[in-house]
């Protein structure tokens, strides 16, 4: 078997290269998990099906509620419920 000494070198430099790819993933996921954090406030309250092409869902979002109206073949429509929700709450006050 002949393994010459500038084999081994490359053999050992890409495992270096190897492991501090690894490394340098390991360090930005941790300093990605405040973005995890921020996702984990997204809350799926509620799901209805309307046909077997139309759903609607409301979605938490930290203080937000949002419906959303899928159709097939068309964008989905957003509306923000939480200003709809204090606008009534304010008028059954009054």
């Amino acid at each position: 078997m002949n393994i010459s000494v500038e084999k081994f070198l490359i053999v050992c430099g890409f495992l270096l290269i190897l492991f501090a790819i690894q490394f340098f993933l390991k360090f930005r996921s941790a300093a990605g998990a405040s973005t995890k954090k921020e996702a984990a406030k997204i809350k799926l309250v509620s799901r209805l099906n309307l046909s077997s092409k139309d759903r609607v869902e409301l979605l938490e979002i930290g203080d937000k509620s949002l419906l959303i109206v899928f159709s097939k073949n068309a964008q989905p429509n957003v509306f923000d419920l939480t200003s709809t929700l204090s606008l009534a709450e304010e008028s059954s006050s009054l």
